[in-house]
């Protein structure tokens, strides 16, 4: 028995360790249907802290957080989506997680896009295109903060 990295450890297994740590982690439901954007900003937002389930459609993105509806705490989804748009997907990833708070992510003006969401609560809008230092402060404002990589 010993210390790693200043936490007191028990000698078990390594990956188990990870894995309790990843599960601490804040959870993101990412969906974007542009591959590059999705696979760039999943990277960012893990680099940053966040455990990142994307997916690239609606439909995707119904069966991740039927998987994980416990531990997403916000979504990030593109409001142009092949599938369906995204104040439509808010609503059904509600029925699930009714707090759920979301990032909607499209070049439309917000103020037209804010008309399509006026039911809801916990909805903020980013311009695309749009940097991860623009994101991050969104998140925080939702409650939902990196866990900074020791």
């Amino acid at each position: 028995m010993g210390s790693r990295d200043g936490a007191f450890w028990n000698g078990t297994d390594c990956m188990q360790a990870t894995q309790i740590e990843a599960t601490a982690l804040p959870r993101i439901l990412l969906v974007e249907d542009e591959p590059l954007v999705r696979i760039a900003l999943s990277e960012e937002l893990t680099a940053l802290g966040f455990d990142v389930a994307d997916a690239g459609s609606a439909t995707e993105a119904l069966q991740k957080l039927d998987r994980a509806a416990g531990v997403i705490q916000v979504a990030i989804i593109d409001y142009n989506l092949p599938d369906r748009k995204g104040d439509a997907l808010t609503a059904e990833l509600r029925t699930i997680l009714p707090e759920l708070p979301v990032v909607i992510v499209s070049a439309y003006r917000h103020d037209m896009l804010r008309a399509c969401f006026g039911q809801h609560e916990q909805v903020l809008f980013l311009g695309k295109p749009y940097r991860i230092e623009e994101l991050v402060p969104l998140l925080h404002g939702l409650g939902v903060d990196p866990v900074l990589p020791h």
